[in-house]
């Protein structure tokens, strides 16, 4: 330690109280209390007197350093100002924790109304920072009048100008001549009169008298404005019911709408989309209507009959049959279907083609689309339909849409539970009153009969529906292996489906026959515990421990042995009770 000064300690920092604030600050270095005078302040030392004072009042202090920026302020959870420090450590010496804690709380970014509410106390922050966020909120607050304000008197001036359109509207109708309107003498309906015509003469008249027909609709809505006025317009509107019916007539679609309830739009939209809907009646042109009814009772189609499958076929527009009594489904041309769609543009008629019931010679069945129906009567009579399409056109053949009607004749079919009838109505429902409904039945290719259908095979052909008796294929009993109707069907099979007990490779499924297989399930394990009709999540998906089958579980044995490359065989263990 020899050559070595030894260290000298600082003078005693001198403290002076400032005249103005009355706060006591560290003076320079270069500025000796005893040189200042009584009535000194803050300015003198280069100091603002709205600095904070030192909270530790501890000359080294941070907060005297010159340009200090870190003072601290306490808030509430309401946001106010309750404490002001000097920096964090003499915000930690005020609430007893340590700086670094007083630092962290001091530098967090939550400076929202919501953050503030939910942050721990004590809630400190940055002097500095904290009056950014005051500002910010005034200036929020203020583009907030202000866009209420503007919003207030965008308001008012669409009050006024809502106003000064209503005023010049009832301006214009005091001008405007009132709308006369006067009762038909021949057909007591109420007409709107024409410009020049009065309805103070008592004289009768009628409605040829100012240019319309007796014919025409009343207008539906009685408004003057009503489309239905103008000369030479005829654009009446029917509601009709799910029957048939003709429930109501309107004058127009405005007419229909005001009479309904609804928009004009949407009485627009129901009209031009065709609409149709079970439960409400169905809107349509009346002239459309009309024409429609018209053409379903046009002239029958002529019908021939093929001596060798005794189908009854519709001949269709432009085919000429110069044979009938000797004609087969075979020798129909190859344009048979030329004026159909396109998706029976490329059939050709066969005697495995569907017989139709519409007589219609397009009918959707030719393409052996759909499931024929059988309509059995209360008196034992069996109508057969095509499609339910077709059998739901039967029953009501005077319905807007047979679309209205398929689902009643599925559920007829499947459920037995026909439309709801309607008590007050008496026609909804009754065409399905007496009758039973099921899938068609396909009868024995060759007799043509039902009889006996434990004996009937189907044919395992691709898409093919064909029947018949085994002793009418020419076979003496019934195959146990494929039966095919033709070389055709043969030589394209139906693909063979495979079974999901045997999924790959040599799995085997339950045997059905062990004692596991024939046992009852204890209910109490919790393999029986885990399934859905107990409760469970189903999430284990195994069977009860009783009903455990001995085929699959040796199976399974043998497959878990071979993974591991076990080759020895060994018997399973037996299961504990």
């Amino acid at each position: 330690h020899h050559g070595r000064r030894p260290a000298v300690p600082p003078p005693p920092a001198d403290w002076a109280q400032c005249a103005a604030c009355d706060k006591w600050r560290v003076l320079p270095a270069n500025v000796s209390a005893a040189t200042l005078s009584d009535d000194w302040k803050c300015g003198d030392i280069g100091l603002s007197c709205s600095k904070v004072a030192c909270s530790l009042e501890d000359a080294d202090c941070a907060c005297h350093r010159r340009g200090w920026d870190g003072e601290v302020v306490l808030l509430t959870s309401a946001g106010a100002i309750t404490a002001t420090y000097c920096s964090p450590a003499g915000a930690a010496a005020a609430h007893g924790m340590t700086w670094q804690d007083a630092q962290r709380r001091c530098s967090s970014k939550a400076l929202t109304k919501a953050k503030i509410e939910s942050s721990t106390p004590p809630i400190l922050r940055y002097a500095t920072a904290w009056d950014g966020e005051i500002k910010r909120r005034e200036a929020a607050k203020a583009a907030t009048e202000k866009r209420k304000v503007a919003q207030q008197a965008a308001a008012a001036r669409q009050k006024d100008a809502a106003a000064a359109a209503a005023a010049a509207a009832a301006a214009m109708a005091a001008l405007r001549k009132p709308a006369e309107w006067a009762q038909c003498s021949s057909c007591e309906r109420w007409r709107l009169l024409p410009e020049g015509a009065s309805a103070a003469s008592d004289a009768a008249w009628t409605c040829a008298d100012v240019g319309v027909s007796c014919e025409k609709v009343q207008c539906s809505a009685e408004d003057p404005e009503c489309e239905c006025h103008a000369p030479g317009v005829d654009r009446a509107v029917v509601s009709v019911s799910p029957e048939g019916r003709i429930v109501e007539t309107y004058c127009s679609p405005s007419g229909a709408a005001a009479a309904l309830g609804m928009a004009r739009s949407r009485a627009a939209e129901c009209l031009n989309t065709r609409q149709v809907s079970k439960v409400n009646n169905v809107l349509r042109y009346a002239k459309d209507w009309a024409e429609e009814v018209r053409s379903r009772k046009a002239e029958a189609r002529p019908r021939v009959t093929c001596t060798l499958c005794r189908k009854v076929r519709v001949v269709p527009p432009g085919i000429t049959i110069e044979d009938e009594e000797d004609w087969k489904c075979d020798d129909a041309p190859e344009n048979w279907f030329a004026a159909s769609n396109t998706l029976m543009r490329r059939q050709r008629l066969s005697c495995e083609t569907r017989e139709c019931s519409t007589g219609q010679p397009f009918c959707s069945c030719q393409a052996n689309m759909g499931r024929g129906v059988d309509q059995t009567r209360d008196d034992g009579v069996i109508v057969r339909h095509c499609s339910v399409a077709a059998c739901a056109r039967a029953l009501y053949p005077d319905a807007p849409d047979a679309e209205l009607w398929k689902s009643n004749v599925v559920s007829c079919i499947e459920k037995g539970k026909p439309y709801a009838y309607d008590k007050d109505n008496d026609e909804k429902g009754r065409a399905f009153k007496g009758s039973t409904f099921s899938w068609a039945r396909s009868d024995c290719a060759y007799c043509l009969s039902g009889a006996n259908p434990e004996t009937i095979l189907l044919c395992d052909g691709w898409n093919c529906a064909n029947e018949a008796h085994f002793h009418c294929a020419g076979l003496d009993a019934i195959p146990s292996g494929k039966w095919f109707c033709c070389e055709a069907c043969e030589a394209n099979p139906a693909p063979e489906v495979r079974s999901r007990s045997a999924p790959t490779g040599d799995r085997r499924g339950r045997c059905g026959a062990c004692d596991g297989c024939l046992a009852d399930e204890c209910g109490t394990c919790k393999w029986c515990l885990d399934q859905t009709k107990r409760g469970g999540a189903n999430t284990l998906r195994r069977p009860c421990i009783f009903r455990r089958c001995e085929q699959v579980y040796d199976d399974s044995k043998a497959r878990f042995r071979a993974a591991r490359g076990s080759t020895a065989a060994t018997a399973p263990a037996e299961e504990p009770d």
